[in-house]
């Protein structure tokens, strides 16, 4: 069996009606699958997913109808489409029995093989258009989120120094603003501490851009560390830092100066 091809279920209790619906299907590039009875049809279609049952309304037993709403009450093949195959009864009150069960079609026996092939076909393409359309709405879901993720990596990218992951100079000044206007209806006070390290060209200079970058890294932590979450800390540029302290005296400012420059004061180890 190939699994890639569509599947047309073909159910009559008759051998010879069996065999002359797969002489006409079987060019139609299409998987057949062939059922005796309502009870195997109902088997075979907890097994499979087709995009067309031809089902034979007169069988002994369970008849087409009774087996059309049995598959049609079933949540995985409820969408499945069923054209009935008929040559007992051509009354509107039979017809219209059938299209209440949820079948789609009639088709009489003995059947055109052109009209025949012409509707297998049309349920073959819908099939395989919807397979398509699946297909495309998930490629554009995965697609819309590579965007949106795509879009807060951007933004974020925009906000930090790449370096060491601390805001900019522009979310510097975005905090900064809000941290005033709170502090303003508050009547209260923050601290705006301008920072920089000493002697840090020399690191360059001497053991290179690696160990400068390193070291900033280091710096960055260590600062972080002795930080409350509603401080911010930027890098705006080289070896320069700015801190916004919110909600603080001059007082707890220079404690916090005093933290900070005996964390940064530990030896580095680089390499």
């Amino acid at each position: 069996m190939n699994e890639s091809l569509p599947k047309v279920l073909i159910v009559d209790d008759k051998p010879n009606n069996l065999y002359a619906l797969r002489r006409v299907l079987v060019s139609l590039h299409i998987e057949i699958i062939e059922a005796n009875s309502g009870q195997e049809a109902l088997v075979q279609i907890l097994h499979h997913n087709f995009f067309l049952v031809l089902l034979d309304v007169n069988m002994p037993g369970m008849d087409g109808f009774e087996t059309a709403d049995l598959i049609l009450s079933n949540k995985n093949s409820a969408e499945t489409p069923i054209i009935f195959l008929t040559a007992i009864n051509k009354e509107e009150n039979f017809s219209i029995k059938g299209y209440r069960t949820g079948g789609v079609d009639y088709i009489c026996k003995p059947f055109n093989d052109e009209i025949l092939i012409g509707k297998v076909m049309i349920f073959k393409q819908l099939w395989q258009h919807n397979i398509l359309l699946s297909q495309r709405n998930t490629e554009l879901e995965a697609l819309t989120i590579q965007l949106a993720d795509a879009g807060q990596k951007h933004i974020y990218d925009s906000l930090h120094d790449p370096l060491t992951g601390l805001p900019n100079r522009k979310l510097l000044l975005d905090r900064g603003r809000h941290y005033i206007s709170l502090a303003k209806r508050a009547k209260g006070h923050l601290a705006l501490l301008m920072l920089d390290l000493n002697g840090f060209k020399a690191i360059n200079d001497k053991l290179g851009h690696k160990a400068g970058d390193f070291v900033l890294q280091q710096v960055s932590n260590r600062m972080l560390a002795r930080l409350r979450d509603s401080d911010t800390l930027a890098r705006i540029g080289g070896d320069e830092f700015c801190l916004i302290l919110n909600e603080t005296t001059r007082v707890e400012a220079a404690l916090v100066i005093d933290n900070l420059i005996e964390a940064i004061d530990l030896p580095i180890k680089f390499e």
